[in-house]
């Protein structure tokens, strides 16, 4: 098992002098070391696939690539448009991310997968790959991932979803996604289906949806432990015209 967290990209803004110059096409000088960075790490994970190749490893390794957050656009460097917000929001933004997953022989090539997934299920489906026994006395989250991505399962991994960070509170089921600061008191509904890039608060066109959720996610929070991740400060964002505070 290899955990392999890179620190880039990333402030600080650092890059080996031979990806600089490999960014000369962009002249902002914030965005191509940004660029650079990102280089750099495509080719650190071309070292690996390549080493895992040498080994004759591929057919035995399962491989994911995931962000934890959205680009941080208050950093000037990258943004996530035309989703709307990015790191430290729970707008799509912030949490809708690319995850890459390769299983030579076991995962189709090329396909792209649509129905969201969390990153939790990337524990589980190791596991169970690799049929590790687990304690029985815990409820787990996630979900095996590989029937479905093989097609084997036609059905979807999660309907609902779940974000709270101190004040702001989020939820997905199904199309319907919530936000909500129970602190600053605003609300956001959106459809995701019709609305993926959150421009149409729908809080007042749809009140009973709403309710529906919000009722829900209470149960799902009341089942929470104190959180043990302790808010620091908010970080301002002006999205669309709108002032935010999202915790950081």
């Amino acid at each position: 098992f290899l955990y392999l967290a890179f620190n880039a990209p990333h402030v600080p803004f650092q890059v080996p002098r031979v990806y600089y110059e490999m960014a000369d096409n962009e002249t902002d000088e914030n965005k191509r070391v940004y660029h650079a960075m990102i280089h750099a790490l495509d080719d650190a994970i071309g070292y690996l696939m390549d080493k895992l190749n040498a080994m004759g490893l591929e057919e035995n390794t399962i491989i994911y690539l995931i962000s934890d957050n959205g680009g941080a656009s208050y950093t000037g460097a990258t943004d996530n448009g035309p989703y709307k917000g990015g790191k430290l929001t729970m707008f799509e933004g912030g949490v809708n991310v690319l995850c890459m997953m390769k299983w030579k022989g076991h995962i189709p090539e090329k396909q792209v997968y649509k129905n969201p997934i969390s990153s939790m299920d990337l524990f589980r489906t190791s596991v169970e790959i690799a049929e590790c026994p687990l304690p029985q006395d815990r409820i787990y989250d996630g979900v095996n991932l590989i029937p479905y991505v093989s097609g084997e399962n036609d059905g979807i991994p999660h309907n609902v979803f779940y974000w709270k960070a101190d004040h702001i509170e989020a939820m997905r089921r199904g199309n319907w996604k919530f936000l909500l600061s129970t602190r600053d008191k605003w609300l956001e509904l959106y459809n995701i289906s019709e609305d993926k890039y959150e421009h149409y608060n729908l809080e007042g066109v749809n009140p009973d949806t709403l309710e529906v959720l919000r009722k829900e996610f209470d149960v799902w929070k009341g089942q929470l432990e104190s959180p043990l991740w302790p808010r620091l400060m908010d970080h301002k964002f002006t999205i669309d015209g709108k002032e935010y505070l999202f915790p950081a």
